[in-house]
């Protein structure tokens, strides 16, 4: 529900390569990684294993200094992320230069089946 009330709001019409199922994986799994404090934020080292993570399940290999970069306009900010700032980062190409639109959504359900749903098996 939570979702549905926010996600048209926040997402507007950003032109991401990634469709509404995939951007609320990605919320799930914000949700799932994000610090126990309100307003919720993700932080760096949470922010880096998300990608690797990804970048993983694409079948791609980490590109360090993208990450650095990231770093280094995080650090501008407050070193976090909130959720819409995440799904446009993953949304933007930006960690997946080079795959398809197909090979990100397989990537994030991945990452969002082994994070979320098994985690919700147990």
């Amino acid at each position: 529900m939570c979702w549905t009330l926010c996600s048209r709001k926040n997402m507007g019409q950003k032109q991401l390569f990634i469709s509404n199922d995939d951007a609320f994986k990605i919320w799930c799994i914000f949700n799932f990684l994000s610090e126990d404090r309100y307003p919720l934020i993700i932080v760096t080292e949470e922010i880096e294993y998300f990608l690797r993570k990804l970048t993983e399940a694409m079948g791609g290999s980490w590109v360090e200094e993208r990450f650095e970069d990231l770093k280094l306009q995080l650090h501008s900010k407050q070193q976090c992320l909130n959720v819409w700032e995440l799904i446009s980062l993953v949304g933007s190409g930006h960690f997946s230069k080079g795959m398809d639109q197909q090979t990100l959504s397989m990537g994030i359900n991945e990452v969002h089946q082994e994070l979320i749903l098994d985690v919700l098996k147990q």
